[in-house]
């Protein structure tokens, strides 16, 4: 005879979760770096509310430096635009892990707020390069062995894939390796973009969700690359990443 029986499913108390923030710092995203900087506290409440075991991580991209994606001008190399307020903005680089997964939640903003913004030449970035260095890289991010693994990609722009390295004359595969060294990624200007399955992998094996916060001209492309990625979600980013924090609590619950 058949029984039924009533299942209740709950989150366990106090679970651990990671939470890396990778962030576009072209200059474009100036005004959402600083808004985020006075979210970081807001997050860690948020988040504290749900689980007291939380840690909270930054890292940022630009793109590869290396023609046609930066300008190769010297002086555009060492300071490629300024910000609002006419100060330089940051030569280029592929990928900085900002601050590692820590459970000092204050440093998050800090480290926000004193990161520059930075600048390359053509619209799409370098974040799926970025993407694979913060996920592949366990132990430089900081990523515990059992957690909640979370990752937020905010960007107001499109994303470069595998192939678009040959514009640049980098014709070797990406080998989806961990390749940080000084928290930079080195093989930025060697490596190929990853493809679209080689991100969703890499994300399934590390077993990472993701949050794709993106501006709304941006919207249906990352919707659509959703879909190839296990785990993930898409969510309109406001102008100014006021919303983040709303963003972030509904993809944990």
């Amino acid at each position: 005879k058949p029984v039924e029986v009533k299942l209740v499913f709950r989150q366990a108390e106090n679970y651990p979760v990671d939470l890396y923030y990778l962030m576009d710092l072209s200059n474009s995203m100036e005004d959402d770096k600083e808004k985020l900087a006075l979210l970081g506290n807001k997050i860690a409440e948020q988040m504290s509310a749900i689980t007291k075991n939380f840690r909270l991580g930054f890292g940022s991209f630009v793109d590869k430096v290396v023609s046609p994606y930066v300008s190769t001008v010297p002086q555009k190399l060492k300071m490629p635009c300024k910000t609002y307020n006419g100060e330089p903005c940051e030569a280029p680089y592929g990928f900085k892990n900002q601050l590692s997964l820590d459970l000092e939640t204050t440093k998050f903003s800090q480290k926000v707020k004193e990161a520059r913004v930075s600048g390359n030449l053509d619209a799409p970035e370098g974040g799926f390069d970025a993407i694979m260095q913060a996920v592949a890289c366990e132990d430089e991010i900081g990523w515990r062995p059992i957690s909640r693994r979370m990752l937020v990609f905010s960007t107001d722009a499109g994303f470069h894939h595998a192939g678009d390295g040959k514009l640049g004359g980098i014709v070797t595969p990406n080998d989806g390796q961990c390749h940080l060294r000084n928290n930079l990624y080195t093989e930025s200007s060697n490596l190929d973009y990853p493809s679209v399955s080689q991100i969703a992998n890499k994300i399934k094996e590390k077993s990472v969700s993701v949050i794709f916060a993106v501006t709304d001209l941006q919207f249906d492309i990352y919707e659509k690359l959703s879909k190839y990625i296990e785990s993930s979600t898409t969510g309109r980013l406001a102008n100014d990443s006021s919303n983040i924090v709303k963003l972030i609590q509904d993809n944990y619950e």
